[in-house]
């Protein structure tokens, strides 16, 4: 019960202590951006010479640009990037360690307020989503809640919630910003984690407010619009034609970027470090910087990422060339924010595609209200064109929640319900949404939805692999564990099948599944034990014993790799230890489970406890045997024929498929618990292994 309530109480406080966090650093990311447009606006501009002002203007842009490209090419490269199709394939099951480390949340943050602060058409929703899910897993590792680092669900709750409070912070709107992150991170997501992440949330909006009133930076403008006018009956059909024409512009931003993204891949720019680090932003940030220079671009250029506030809250444009200035607002931002995703960054797409979505607005509102509807209000075309063109390009339904919580206008609910639902049907039958298409240009493994009006024909016999890495249960040696770790690629498959060759048949009978980090051990083990460097040093839960065996019917060198007897209170273990055990009836050799981690596990025909300190004189088999230390002074190679036995303790459950599972069956089941392999069988015969790899090919038809 004490341990519950613990327990109880450590989750709370780790969701008050992340929304804390993330929106205090949200709070002095967005003081920093503010701190560096300010200096641009107040000192670069020289009245009496326009010269200079062009000059400094674009040199402050390529300075700021230049410097957020390599401070996260210098400090970590993966926070280049969005950061939500990580997050979305971390959440999904796959593991990147590199991308939720201490380097990288220092590298995005920095990172987007040069980025931001130069000017270019950079959103901020993404890296916050990502530094927020750094947060939170930094948290999980830290002092009184590792426990639950140990749980891959409760770290995975933790980053979601986390997820939800930085999006919130971002966009300052708590309900909007969790819908938000659910809908674009999250594939599968328990009921429970809802109320853990609105409580986080709500958490950071508190924050937030508790910092405004410090005064440390200017406040930022608001969205809110007093006074605007109501829509009528007959402009229902104008606000689904809105809708419609940003389902179709969504899509045709998604499929230039994609393009663009393609070309420079068969051209072989993509992985040149000197055009993709140096040429290419040096001569975009220019770019951005001609055109948004109040010289050259106008008004409307200069104001950037602020210009969506003009376009909702003021009654009358301020230049006298409306329809010029957001047309070119419009198409110009259009191709610079397609093309600001391959600049090596943190960036997200959201706030630009508001903008774009508000000019495209507000232009037909002031066509309609010179021509047809001299009475509509401009402003409120502008808020239906950002809602809808951001859902063309996102798909992503919580913004109707975001732009009411922006612009507390609940009486534009229905109007922009309707552009918002036209622009993600039109858009849906188009193209992938914009992070599902950054997924496939980056082959992430992540598993995207299936679409409801195709079938599959396809069984889990028809896709998967044939068992070529499989460890078998007598017959393990270290050449063949070198083998199987040479054959995957990194996160390709969390464990390998146990299996036992049948007496006089091909046929091979599943026994359980082995951990690939048990097998990362086990060479780490004999490479240190050869004096070679270690080839994984990651944290191991498993104990891996060398010695020198004389038996009757073997004689070399033995690896044993058991768990480590650690104390009661590492409740993750415990867990690991109960999960392992599961496959005890699938195996029906043991039929003992420890109650706790600190009981050691012994075998019924042993009278020696299998623990840490005398694993290595277990007697296998019931022969008699002689174990020594082995000698110090050997190779690699002289461990290439030694034999593997592998503790019950390690050897875990396998997650087994029917051979004629359907694949809907299968890919609801691989989304849902997060895997990245399962085993096809037939009879206890094992099959094939089915990976996530497998099931991505069929639903893109490759």
């Amino acid at each position: 019960m004490r341990n519950n309530v613990k327990q109880w109480f450590g989750m709370w406080g780790l969701l008050t202590l992340t929304g804390f966090i993330i929106s205090t650093l949200a709070y002095f990311i967005k003081g920093a951006i503010g701190l560096l447009k300010g200096f641009r606006t107040a000192f670069l501009v020289v009245p009496d010479c326009p010269i200079i002002t062009f000059f400094l203007w674009m040199s402050y842009t390529v300075v700021l640009c230049m410097l957020s490209v390599a401070w996260t090419f210098v400090i970590a490269k993966q926070a280049a990037g969005s950061g939500i199709p990580e997050i979305r394939t971390i959440l999904s099951g796959a593991l990147f360690n590199d991308y939720l480390t201490l380097r990288t949340l220092i590298a995005k943050a920095g990172g987007l307020v040069f980025g931001v602060g130069s000017g270019m058409p950079l959103g901020s929703e993404g890296p916050y989503a990502h530094m927020a899910a750094t947060v939170g897993n930094l948290l999980c590792n830290f002092g009184p809640y590792k426990a639950f680092a140990q749980d891959q669900s409760t770290r995975n709750m933790v980053m979601t919630a986390a997820c939800s409070a930085g999006v919130g912070a971002c966009f300052g709107t708590p309900f909007g910003g969790m819908l938000f992150s659910v809908e674009t991170t999250a594939t599968y997501i328990p009921l429970s984690t809802y109320w853990r992440s609105l409580f986080s949330t709500v958490i950071g909006a508190i924050t937030l407010r508790l910092w405004a009133h410090v005064n440390l930076f200017a406040p930022t403008a608001s969205l809110a619009a007093a006074d605007m006018g109501l829509s009528e009956a007959r402009e229902l059909p104008l606000f689904l034609m809105i809708g419609i024409c940003c389902g179709v512009l969504g899509a045709c931003f998604v499929h230039f970027h994609d393009m663009h993204t393609r070309c420079r891949k068969q051209l072989g720019l993509h992985n040149n470090r000197a055009f993709s680090h140096l040429v290419f932003p040096l001569v975009f940030s220019m770019v951005v910087g001609v055109l948004s220079c109040p010289l050259v671009g106008g008004h409307g250029m200069s104001l950037g990422p602020t210009y969506i506030t003009e376009l909702v809250t003021a009654p009358v444009f301020l230049n006298s060339y409306a329809y010029m200035g957001l047309a070119l607002y419009a198409v110009a931002h259009f191709f610079l924010t397609a093309l600001v995703m391959c600049v090596p960054v943190p960036c997200g797409v959201y706030y630009p595609c508001l903008n774009i979505g508000a000019a495209l607005g507000r232009l037909m509102g002031e066509i309609l209200r010179d021509t047809f509807l001299p009475n509509c209000d401009p402003r409120m075309y502008a808020i239906i064109g950002a809602a809808g063109f951001s859902v063309g390009v996102t798909r992503t339904i919580s913004t109707i929640i975001i732009i009411l919580e922006l612009t507390q206008q609940t009486h534009l609910t229905i109007p922009i319900l309707a552009s918002v639902m036209a622009a993600y049907i039109v858009g849906q039958r188009i193209s992938p949404s914009i992070f599902e298409c950054v997924l496939r240009l980056r082959g992430l493994p992540y598993l995207p939805t299936l679409p409801a009006f195709r079938t599959y024909s396809e069984k889990a016999g028809d896709i998967m692999q044939a068992p070529n890495i499989v460890l078998l249960e007598n017959n393990t040696t270290f050449a063949s564990i070198q083998n199987i770790l040479g054959k995957l690629t990194p996160g390709e498959l969390d464990a390998v099948p146990l299996a036992e060759a049948l007496y006089g048949t091909p046929d091979l009978q599943l026994r359980g599944t082995v951990p690939v980090v048990a097998l990362e051990a086990v060479y780490d083990a004999v490479l240190c034990h050869a004096g070679c460097k270690v080839a994984f040093a990651a944290d191991s839960v498993y104990d891996v014993q060398i010695a020198s065996v004389k038996e009757e019917d073997y004689q070399g060198y033995r690896i044993s790799v058991g768990l480590h007897n650690t104390p009661a209170d590492d409740q993750g273990l415990l867990t690991l230890l109960q999960q392992s055990f599961i496959h005890n009836s699938f195996r029906n050799d043991f039929d003992r489970l420890p109650s706790t981690v600190s009981e050691p596990y012994s075998e019924p025909n042993s009278k020696t406890p299998c623990t840490t300190r005398n694993r290595k004189s277990i007697h296998l088999g019931g022969s008699a045997s002689l174990v020594t230390r082995a000698p110090a002074n050997l190779t690699l190679n002289d461990f290439s024929a030694a034999q593997v036995v592998f503790d019950p303790a390690v050897v875990c459950s396998p997650f087994l498929l029917m051979v004629n599972q359907p694949f809907r069956d299968v890919h609801d089941l691989f989304t849902t618990m997060g895997l990245n392999e399962a085993c096809v069988q037939k009879g206890g015969i094992l099959l094939g292994l089915l990976t996530r790899a497998d099931i991505i090919k069929v639903v893109f038809g490759e």
